[in-house]
């Protein structure tokens, strides 16, 4: 790791030199492709080649349509744009290479190795057949139950408060359509429900969380459904404190 004068880490920036020869490298062929052809560059195959071998621009001019401050912008570029490729993946090829080396160190070490590494903040994509199970289960009524002593029962999105004094209206299938929606939205408009304000579809960590969750009424329930803001995730995720989840299995 490389430490700079604020005491953050930095890679350094000849992060790939003598490592890797950016121009010889497929990324940068098609990366210079695409920059002369965007160009207009005539003769493209030709041109491309001339300048791998480092061709004068001045000899290249009439051949490909363009002037030799395009060329040169356009090497310039590309060169620029797959360093910063190359880099990326190397980083990343690092980075697994080091997961693994740590897996091999446990095993050996420990007699277990590391299988995979979550955390209750990690993304996810939770099917609907799922969530829908998790809200019958005992572990959810008990976290709900708990978060709501004492709670001040009142929509956190609209400050709506229940009519204490609203009784649900028997069914009739007799009634007109109109009549039917008004009574459903004066159903939703005074029952209150505990959401998740990061829904658990994407952030199933957080399903028992209790700064995770808040009342809505059932209107605004409705329209929130599985959205998500930038205000909801930082006012959550800035009370969590992130917890790795390891999957280990035995030699």
């Amino acid at each position: 790791m490389y430490k700079c004068k604020s005491g953050q880490f930095n890679r350094p920036r000849n992060y790939l030199s003598g490592m890797v020869d950016i121009v010889k490298t497929d990324t940068y062929r098609q990366l210079l492709e695409k920059e002369l052809k965007l160009l207009g560059c005539s003769n493209l195959s030709k041109i491309v080649e001339s300048l791998l071998r480092n061709a004068e621009y001045a000899t290249l001019e009439e051949q490909s349509g363009l002037s030799a401050s395009d060329l040169r912008g356009a090497r310039r570029r590309t060169k620029k744009k797959a360093k910063r490729i190359l880099e990326a993946k190397q980083i990343k090829e690092n980075r697994r290479e080091r997961v693994e080396r740590n897996k091999r160190r446990n095993k050996t070490k420990f007699g277990t190795g590391i299988v995979s590494s979550t955390s209750n903040i990690t993304k996810t994509d939770i099917p609907q057949d799922q969530r829908d199970a998790f809200y019958k289960t005992q572990e959810w009524k008990d976290a709900r139950d708990e978060w709501k002593v004492g709670k001040d029962q009142v929509c956190a999105c609209c400050g709506r408060r229940p009519d204490p004094n609203y009784k649900k209206a028997p069914i009739d299938r007799n009634r007109s359509q109109e009549e039917k929606e008004f009574l459903y939205n004066e159903f939703n408009d005074n029952r209150l429900l505990v959401d998740h304000i990061l829904p658990i579809k994407t952030y199933w960590g957080l399903r028992l969380e209790k700064h995770n969750f808040q009342y809505l009424c059932g209107t605004c329930n409705k329209e929130k459904c599985n959205t998500i803001s930038y205000k909801d995730v930082k006012k959550v995720l800035g009370k969590v404190k992130p917890i790795e989840i390891l999957k280990v299995e035995s030699n």
